[in-house]
């Protein structure tokens, strides 16, 4: 993990013109050096982070394209039968037509 650049001495250095002793100066900086190690995300870490989602994405889109494939097939099918049935009910009323 890449670690968030922090100036500790140009905090110190800023606390101490503030009006705060050298020792609590020293606190204070070590412990918002700490924190910002352990809870900061870098530049790196967000990269990472990016990259996983990317693939994560590339999974749904392939899905997606799965989906989108079975529903044009479905249609297809869907279409047939459609066609299948017209032609029959139309073959089944002529025959009918033509005993009356």
């Amino acid at each position: 993990m890449n670690v968030a650049v922090f100036d500790r001495l140009a905090y110190l250095d800023a606390l101490k013109a503030g009006g705060v002793s050298e020792e609590h100066a020293r606190a204070h900086a070590s412990a918002l050096d700490a924190a910002l190690r352990d809870s900061v995300a870098t530049k790196g870490d967000l990269e990472r982070e990016i990259g996983k989602l990317d693939g994560r994405f590339a999974q749904i889109e392939a899905r997606f394209a799965q989906t989108d494939a079975k529903i044009a097939e479905t249609k297809s099918e869907i279409l047939r039968w459609m066609l299948t049935a017209m032609l029959g009910q139309t073959a089944l009323l002529l025959t009918v037509l033509k005993l009356l």
